[in-house]
């Protein structure tokens, strides 16, 4: 499997979406203001591809701020892609969802992962949904919004958690996260560590950094010099996410990544 990244910085879909080919899953970031015509133009491009969507910015190798990115899975995957509506007041009303697309993938022994987006209700959606992720040996990670929409397969929905489930046929699949209580350079320093000696060939990663990490950065200075380390894990695109989710975790002032062989 591979991952596609894809960016404009003025929020052209088109331009987001060049060289973009056989795509079995498309995660739209974009700005809030163009957000809806995106979700609908990417449906009529690519009907029927599973995609899920967010107006949160975006990396690679620098900040997409305020315009549209991409990030697609091609090749040997399997995935499923769904919403959890009602996520402050009644996820629970919704998990058979969920359940149905892990248990039609059949997750493997370290071969899937689970990305979500949640407009709010972040603690309550993952305490509904951890046991499943668990039970199943998913790697999970996600993100809160910055604002109410969110969409899933080109429909948009309001205080509702969307999700893709990902089975790599190619390779294992790990998470990690950073450590609240260890220094930004050397969390960043462990984690490269543990992913090169776990996958010591060049990996995809998609990364998931929370927002007052990305301010922090860019108030020092530091931006740059953290994406182009950040890039040495493998092939590099991420998130800037309004909290971060790891597992059945709800962190600020982390980072938390999936890599995938």
């Amino acid at each position: 499997m591979n991952i596609f990244y894809g960016k404009s910085s003025t929020g052209s879909l088109a331009e987001a979406l060049n060289g973009l080919t056989a795509p079995k899953l498309i995660i739209l970031l974009s700005c809030e203001e163009k957000f809806e015509v995106n979700v609908e133009t990417l449906e009529k491009l690519y009907p029927g591809i599973p995609s899920i969507g967010c107006t949160l910015m975006s990396y690679g190798s620098e900040i997409v701020e305020n315009g549209a990115s991409v990030i697609a899975f091609t090749g040997g995957v399997s995935i499923a892609t769904g919403v959890l509506e009602k996520t402050k007041t009644a996820p629970a009303r919704f998990i058979k969802r969920l359940i149905d697309d892990v248990e039609a993938l059949s997750p493997g022994n370290d071969d899937t992962a689970l990305v979500n987006f949640c407009t709010g209700g972040d603690k309550k959606m993952l305490n509904t949904i951890s046991y499943e992720v668990e039970s199943k040996g998913i790697h999970s990670i996600g993100a809160g919004t910055n604002g109410a929409m969110v969409s899933a397969n080109g429909i948009i929905y309001e205080q509702a958690t969307v999700y893709a489930v990902i089975k790599n046929l190619s390779g294992k699949i790990k998470s990690y996260s950073e450590s609240s209580d260890v220094a930004e350079t050397e969390q960043v320093s462990q984690i490269m560590e543990k992913i090169h000696l776990e996958f010591p060939s060049f990996p995809s990663v998609l990364a998931i950094n929370n927002f007052s990490r990305y301010q922090t950065f860019k108030e020092n200075g530091e931006l740059d010099s953290y994406l182009k380390k950040l890039e040495m894990l493998g092939d590099l695109c991420g998130i800037v996410g309004y909290g971060v989710h790891f597992k059945d975790k709800y962190l600020k002032g982390a980072m938390s990544c999936i890599v995938f062989e």
